[in-house]
Formats: C-alpha cells, sequence, structure tokens
C-alpha cells in the first residue's frame, strides 16, 4: 500500500491530535479484537490529525499464541488505512509482552515500528518528539507498574515480568527530558502518554497503579506535564486538574481545581482514560459510591506486586475522578485535541479535548458517526515572553 502525508508544522501552529489505546487487530476471529477496531482506524481519518497517539495494547497478539505473527498481520492492514496518511505513534502496553519474543517480549512490538531513539540501553522503548509547541512523551509502564499482566503461557506456566527492568534509566531519562522542556521557550505544552493510569475509578479493569504514582506523577508536578494520556482500562475518564498528594493513602494525588470546562494546566494536570479503541471487551462500570465521602467513587489500586492478572490489592476513594461514561450503550472511543498556540509571545494558549463515544459497529452499519460525550479546554500561558529568565528557573524548581 502506498500513502502520502504532510508534515508536522514548524513553530508555534495550531494543529490537531487524536488519541485512544487498546485498540486490537479489527478482525473478530482474533481473542480481544472486534470490528470495531476498523471503525476506530476510520474515524482517526475522519478527524485528520497530524499525529495520533496509541496509548498501548495494539494488536493483542499475546493472547493470540497460536498464530501471533497473523494478528499482528491483520492489525498492520487495519491501521495502514490511517498510518499510511500520518504516524500512529504507540506507547509499549502490557498486551505488547509476547512470550517467545526477547527478553522483555518486546521483539514483535520494536520490528513493526521505528521510533526515536532515546538514547538508552532500551533505545525504542520510551521517547520523545515535538509537534509545534507541543512535547508528547511515550513511556512504558510495565517498567514502573506494581500490577503484573503481561504474557503468560497457560501451558508452561511462564511469565515476563518486566518492573524495574531498567534500572531506573527510563525514570532519570524523564526527568532530563522534561527538565529541559521546561528550559525550552518553543515549547509550550508537555503532553505524556502511556498505557498503564495511575489513576482509574474502573470497577471492571484494573484501577490504578502506586508504581506509575512513585516513579512518575512527582517529576510531572516538578515540571509541569499539562495532560496524561492512558489505556488499558476499557472506558473513558477524566481527573481534575491534580497536583501534589492529599491526605489519602498511596500518594493519592490532591485536586486543584475543580472546574471541568476551563482547567489552568499550568497549575495541576489532567489525566484521561482513553481505552476504548476497538477491542471486543469493554468495562464502562465504575466504582460504588462512598457515602462517607461524598458519594465519590470507590477505587482499586495496586500497591505491590501480585502474581499474573489478580485483583488489585487496595481501594481509594477517588476525589480525583471529575467525568466518567457508564453509557454502554456507546463503549468505545476516540478524544480529539485541537492545539491553539496563540498569536503573540505572552498569549494564552489551549487545547480543546472532545471525547466522541461510538456504538457498536455491524455489517449494515461499519462505520457508526461518533458523538460528542465530553469536552473542555485546556489553558495556559505561552512560555515565550511571559517569564523572565531568572523566574524561568524558579518555576521549573516548583
Amino acid at each position: 500500500m502506498q500513502g502520502t502525508f504532510r508534515t508536522a508544522p514548524v513553530g508555534r501552529r495550531a494543529f490537531r491530535f487524536t488519541s485512544f489505546g487498546d485498540l486490537g487487530s479489527g478482525n473478530p476471529v482474533w481473542s480481544k479484537s472486534s470490528v470495531n477496531g476498523v471503525t476506530a482506524v476510520h474515524q482517526v481519518e475522519q478527524f485528520e490529525p497530524v499525529v495520533h497517539l496509541m496509548n498501548g495494547d495494539l494488536s493483542y497478539a499475546n493472547v493470540n499464541q497460536a498464530n501471533q505473527p497473523g494478528c499482528w498481520a491483520d492489525f498492520m492492514n487495519n491501521t495502514q488505512v490511517s498510518s499510511a496518511s500520518r504516524p500512529w505513534m504507540p506507547a509499549l502496553g502490557n498486551h505488547e509482552i509476547e512470550i517467545g519474543n526477547g527478553d522483555l517480549g518486546y521483539s514483535s512490538y520494536l520490528t513493526r515500528y521505528t521510533l526515536p531513539d532515546n538514547e538508552t540501553k532500551y533505545p525504542n522503548n520510551w521517547y520523545k518528539f515535538q509537534v509545534g509547541s507541543v512535547l508528547f512523551v511515550s513511556l512504558d509502564n510495565n517498567e514502573v507498574v506494581y500490577q503484573n499482566s503481561g504474557a503468560y503461557d497457560a501451558t508452561t506456566g511462564q511469565v515476563i515480568y518486566n518492573r524495574g527492568y531498567s534500572n531506573g534509566a527510563q525514570t532519570a531519562w524523564l526527568e532530563r527530558t522534561l527538565a529541559g522542556a521546561r528550559c525550552d521557550d518553543s515549547v509550550d505544552w508537555i503532553i505524556a502518554y502511556m498505557h498503564q493510569p495511575a489513576m482509574s475509578s474502573s470497577a471492571g479493569g484494573s484501577g490504578g497503579d502506586l508504581g506509575i504514582r512513585q516513579q512518575f506523577m512527582d517529576l510531572f508536578y516538578q515540571y509541569g506535564v499539562d495532560l496524561v494520556l492512558a489505556g488499558h482500562d476499557h472506558d473513558y475518564e477524566r481527573t481534575y486538574a491534580v497536583r501534589g498528594t492529599d491526605s489519602g493513602t498511596y500518594l493519592r494525588p490532591a485536586v486543584v481545581s475543580t472546574d471541568t470546562n476551563v482547567v489552568d494546566t499550568s497549575k495541576g494536570l489532567v489525566q484521561l482514560v482513553l481505552g476504548g479503541g476497538g477491542t471486543s471487551s469493554h468495562d464502562d462500570v465504575y466504582g460504588a459510591p462512598d457515602p462517607n465521602a461524598g458519594g465519590v467513587p470507590i477505587a482499586q489500586i495496586y500497591t505491590e506486586y501480585e502474581a499474573y492478572k489478580v485483583a488489585a490489592n487496595e481501594t481509594e476513594d477517588a476525589t480525583w475522578s471529575a467525568v466518567r461514561d457508564p453509557n454502554t450503550t456507546f463503549p468505545w472511543g476516540i478524544a480529539v485535541f485541537d492545539v491553539d498556540p496563540g498569536a503573540h509571545p505572552g498569549d494564552q494558549t489551549s487545547i480543546t479535548m472532545t471525547y466522541y463515544h461510538t456504538p457498536a459497529a455491524t455489517s449494515a452499519n461499519p462505520y457508526p458517526a461518533p458523538i460528542a460525550y465530553d469536552s473542555f479546554k485546556a489553558v495556559r500561558p505561552r512560555r515565550d515572553g511571559w517569564l523572565s529568565d531568572a523566574s524561568k528557573k524558579v518555576a521549573v524548581a516548583h
């Protein structure tokens, strides 16, 4: 298949990007795949982004062990309808860990994608790239999470558990990257995308993970990461703006603003769970309200190592949860982000996010129309012209 593409804009320009995780091959003969995987690729093209972010769990070949290459082939044939015209930039998910494909199980993934070099021993497992005034940072959460939901061979009992494999190299790289970005006047926005979420009130999925909070969240707060995009739980959830920790246990993120329409992300980041790309399984059920905490959902969280696919071992009140999508009629979805860079140095810049959810596709209607469900505007001052050199250093330090 041949395709053409338009390169990303240089400098501060308006552009659009899209995101979801947990896609599947689009061919329902494979485990964890549905025809909505085809629908999702069609929707990426419908919104015409400059770049699409794929938040982990791509083909699900690791649960199709009898013919992993065949599952990957169907995934690539499906996604090339879009990726021939625009880059699809992935993050590693737990289903990219495959028995028999290298020590970490990543060989199939790394063979199929040419990704930016992070200049470490693991050059493509995490990476960064910039479009306009937005720095995108792709992370490998398999390396920091407590939950073990990677490759498992039921016949032999073999499990690949990747926590800690880089011996801190990924976290050190992340700190260098974020510190450099916040001293770079060309970068207004920092967006991290990954697979497993730090926060999730899903009752049918996995929930949050303390490992992400321990390794990444303090760095996100310190260097002013704006948005964190995840997947893993097959539903939609948006947090309030959070920064630091509150009086709860397990480093529970502290809410700094309950505004759900316009959010100043220079004061706190927003995390989104976007796990409804097209997989055949979907959660759409959230934690029961805690009457002793104002009715906020009760969220699951992993706080220690658990054997393969054991449920989360602790719970917390999800004080950080702002918006959820419990409508099981529309279990899939795509997030669309429109970047407005502002016109002049020192202006306010914004990113408007709209989440569209989607009903089940059928042979008679393979491309059901996405329906807008949730929207908000993230705002912050541009980095050029609004801070002196001295106050930039203070901003980075805090």
